[in-house]
């Protein structure tokens, strides 16, 4: 125990003696590519986020909120990837949507994506985000109409998440059926399957500035 008390103190003296001396700490630095065949740290991920992984989209968009992982802080993609996973339902992006309506004075935003929430959540995350809703209400003095117009735009979100949805299934069924197509115009060779790699669905959606880390 005593070890322990002596090492935070020595913790606190050394951080209180940087302070003093007036050294600076920075943010994650942007990643600045060396050489043309450097990889991005986070290629890996976007790619995965690209091919439809809502893990994968909530930490880019975490990433890109806070200027963490060598990416340069962008509000805009932070926002962009955090509703591409909560248009597949991933509920913790509905309530950092909220967070960041909140942040921008946005409550009439903020009190839809807590409703959104509610609706692919688990009953923890449904109750969590009703005390949320109930707390936004009135520490921002929301009137009726406030909420008639956050529930408007919630139900314009849900048919646009739809929509969304449909064409997605429709980008991927093409992509098989193509796929099925190039399989059986491709002769089987020795010692292979003579079969083409599997195309991705195409992310039409997605707006073309998005794509790129350091733009």
């Amino acid at each position: 125990m005593t070890r322990v008390l002596a090492l935070m103190l020595m913790i606190v003296f050394c951080a209180d003696a940087a302070q003093a001396a007036g050294v600076r700490y920075y943010e994650d630095p942007v990643y600045k590519q060396l050489a043309p065949e450097d990889p991005h740290p986070m290629e890996d991920l976007v790619n995965l986020a690209d091919q439809g992984d809502t893990r994968a989209q909530f930490i880019i968009a975490d990433l890109y909120g806070k200027g963490k992982g060598g990416l340069a802080k962008n509000q805009v993609k932070s926002r962009y990837w955090f509703e591409t996973a909560a248009r597949k339902g991933y509920t913790m992006a509905f309530i950092r949507l909220a967070a960041m309506a909140k942040r921008n004075k946005d409550y009439v935003g903020a009190y839809k994506w807590y409703s959104l929430s509610m609706d692919d959540g688990t009953s923890r995350e449904r109750k969590w985000s009703d005390k949320a809703r109930e707390k936004l209400v009135k520490d921002a003095k929301l009137s009726k109409d406030d909420i008639r117009s956050a529930r408007e735009d919630m139900n314009d979100w849900k048919s646009k998440r739809q929509q969304a949805l449909a064409e997605e299934r429709e980008h991927a069924q093409a992509a098989r059926e193509a796929a099925k197509l190039n399989d059986a115009d491709t002769p089987k060779v020795l010692g292979g399957t003579g079969q083409k790699p599997r195309p991705q669905p195409s992310q039409s959606t997605r707006p073309k500035k998005e794509h790129g880390f350091n733009e």
